[in-house]
Formats: structure tokens, C-alpha cells, sequence
């Protein structure tokens, strides 16, 4: 079962007042709703360190996940994250360093004020496909994992300022990430590139670019005419002549 629509807004909402409303409307319009999932979430939550307060009704319960806007979970050993999660509504702000997990899952655009996941030193090999729904994303750092594939969707995410898919497996990208114009911050170090991902002239906005230890033989002088670039990593390249022969009288933003 679901909650009510009205007292959803509510707990969305910014206004600091609409809180206490949306609580007194779950205890009298709401009392037969099943909470066995949101206090499962608050045991899990205890379990996992992140959580230290008590609570000893329905409405400190939600009070106290309401007020759970980031979370940094180290070493997880399980493989996908719990359900339970998806309370968690007012979430911006998810870490998960060092574990087990083998895929996001699906309902993460449920977190509609989501704007970082970053998500490193996994098991990862499958995202979802609508990733790219979770349209507040401003920061998504996917390093070190075993991803093959990246969903296209991820075009979608018109305020993504910084994306770091380094040290996957990822020869082919897909093109659709050029549409991603707010983006100031590209890692793809030791991805498996043998081609120059040509999406990356249409990232008018890159600032930092880090082709480092990949496949790459040859540079297009698209990459070079980007107006706000001044940060470049090229380690590790076996460049051909004239690309290297380019890098050799290049501006000094350009380092290999």
C-alpha cells in the first residue's frame, strides 16, 4: 500500500511547517496503513550505525526518516540494496564505498531529490535503464566496478555536473551522454577506449577531461577547440605521431 497522495506532496515539500501537518494527517486519516516496511527501514538503518535516535510511535518513525537526507554506507555485504530504502524520501545523497553490490535497483528515480550517488569499489555490472530518471543526479561516481554497459538514459540528466565511470569495462559509451550540458567533470581512466568517444566535443561545458591509461591512438581537433576545457589527462596513451606531435605544442592544460 501506498501513501496517500496529499500527504506524499507534503512530505516532498520544503516548507519546514508541512512536515508536522503530514504526520498529524497519517495519524487520523491513516491508521490502518501497513508501516511494517518504514520500521523495518528504521531497524536496518539502527543495524547499519546509521541511525542512533529511538522512536516509539508512527510519527517520530517518519519524523526521523524525514530528516535522513544523506547516507554513507562503507563495506555493505549484500548484493542489492533493501527495498526498505525507498522511504527514505527526502534522500539527496547516497555513498556506498567498498561491498558487494552487484546492481542498483530500478526504483532508485523514487528518490526525486537525489543529486548524488556515487557508488565505488562494488561489484557492480548492471544498471538500470531508467537511471536516467533520477533527474536532480548532479554527481554520479560509478569507479571501480565491472560495469559493461551504460544505459543510454543517461543522457537524460540535464544537471549532472561531474561523471566518473573509471576503471570499468566500457568500450562503447553511448552518444547520448553528449547531451549532457552541464557537465564539468569527465573521468574514463582505464575503460578499455580504443576510439575517441565522440560525444565529447558537444560537452561545451567540460572543464576536466581524464582519458588516461586507455586505448586511445588518435585525437580529433574537436577536443582541443572546447571553450571552457583546462584540465586534460592523457597518461598512458599510445598516440600516434601527429597526436602526440599536437600534444607536444599544446597549452600546458594538457598533461600525458
Amino acid at each position: 500500500m501506498s501513501l496517500p497522495a496529499p500527504i506524499v506532496r507534503l512530505i516532498y515539500s520544503d516548507e519546514p511547517n508541512n512536515l508536522a501537518l503530514a504526520l498529524t494527517l497519517i495519524e487520523s486519516q491513516c491508521t490502518a496503513y501497513d508501516w511494517s516496511e518504514h520500521w523495518a527501514l528504521y531497524r536496518w538503518l539502527h543495524e547499519v550505525g546509521q541511525l542512533q535516535q529511538t522512536a516509539n510511535s508512527t510519527s517520530e518513525l517518519l519524523a526521523l526518516l524525514y530528516q535522513i537526507d544523506t547516507l554513507e554506507l562503507h563495506h555493505l555485504t549484500i548484493a542489492v540494496l533493501p527495498d526498505v530504502l525507498r522511504h527514505l524520501l527526502r534522500l539527496q545523497h547516497l555513498v556506498l564505498i567498498g561491498g558487494r553490490l552487484t546492481e542498483l535497483p530500478d526504483w532508485l528515480p523514487e528518490w526525486r531529490l537525489l543529486q548524488t550517488l556515487r557508488c565505488t569499489r562494488q561489484a557492480l555490472s548492471y544498471l538500470p535503464d531508467n537511471l536516467g530518471d533520477c533527474r536532480a543526479l548532479r554527481q554520479l561516481v560509478l569507479s571501480q566496478n565491472n560495469l559493461h554497459r551504460i544505459p543510454a538514459s543517461l543522457g537524460n540528466l540535464k544537471q549532472l555536473e561531474v561523471l566518473d565511470l573509471s576503471y570499468n569495462v566500457l568500450p562503447q559509451l553511448p552518444f547520448s551522454l553528449g547531451q549532457l550540458q552541464q557537465l564539468h567533470t569527465l573521468y574514463l581512466i582505464r575503460v578499455g577506449l580504443s576510439e575517441f568517444p565522440y560525444f565529447i566535443p558537444q560537452l561545451t561545458a567540460l572543464n576536466t577531461l581524464d582519458l588516461s591509461h586507455n586505448a586511445l591512438t588518435f585525437l580529433p581537433d574537436a577536443l582541443f577547440q572546447l571553450p571552457h576545457l583546462k584540465q586534460l589527462y592523457l597518461i598512458g596513451l599510445p598516440l600516434d605521431p601527429a597526436s602526440t606531435l599536437r600534444l607536444a605544442n599544446g597549452p600546458d592544460r594538457i598533461i600525458y
